[in-house]
């Protein structure tokens, strides 16, 4: 298969095998076999093929479902210097989703997986998908991406994330998948007693109070 891989008119056909295999089999034993055969570095590349979109989207399905693995496999992804094309994914619209769930499965990681991912830029796409974005799915692993990023302790210093507390404030209509994210990613900033005012100056109290209104009462 990593011969196929290197093969540019096999090469889809054997991302959609890995696919299916790891979709199927999400085991580390799986994938350390993907890993071990050297398919990553070909996977990697075939990121940032913008001339053919299906390579692309195949090559980071097979790139989540390793990055799903352990720490060592999530480590993979800095050693290979994989963050910077898929970050540069997140203004595709057709990958933005796909790219999103990976590199939200990094950032879950560790801390310095995190950190790798912060440094690789992608908190302003992120937060400008999450402001604009119409796409249930975008938002969705946007919002996982999110969690990772601020949940993940030691949480990061917040004057290095400007924005973070409006768009979470913004989220907190969204739905119940959006709303599992969000609310731990608040309550974790305003852990933080210097951000509480920012954040009754930007509505959080009455966006709140809708929220828990609307709750079924037990």
């Amino acid at each position: 298969t990593v011969d196929d891989l290197a093969s540019q008119d096999r090469a889809y056909a054997a991302c959609e095998r890995l696919r299916v295999l790891l979709a199927v089999d999400r085991s580390d034993t799986s994938i350390d076999q993907v890993v071990a055969a050297g398919a990553m570095p070909h996977l990697v590349s075939f990121v940032s093929m913008n001339d053919f979109p299906e390579l692309q989207s195949a090559a980071v399905w097979v790139l989540t479902n390793i990055a799903a693995g352990n720490s060592q496999h999530a480590r993979l992804f800095l050693d290979l210097n994989a963050l910077p094309p898929l970050v540069a994914l997140l203004g595709a619209d057709g990958l933005r989703a796909d790219a999103l769930w990976c590199i939200g499965n990094i950032a879950a990681d560790s801390p310095v997986c995190r950190d790798a991912c912060l440094h690789a830029g992608v908190l302003a796409p992120l937060l400008e998908i999450l402001r604009t974005s119409v796409h249930k799915a975008s938002r969705h692993n946007g919002s996982w991406l999110l969690q990772s990023l601020i949940c993940v302790k030691p949480t990061p210093l917040r004057t290095g994330m400007p924005g973070v507390l409006a768009v979470l404030v913004g989220l907190l209509d969204m739905d119940v998948p959006i709303l599992s994210c969000v609310l731990p990613c608040l309550v974790r900033w305003l852990m933080d007693s210097r951000q509480i005012g920012p954040a009754i100056d930007l509505g959080v109290v009455p966006r709140l109070k809708a929220l828990f209104s609307s709750l079924p009462a037990r």
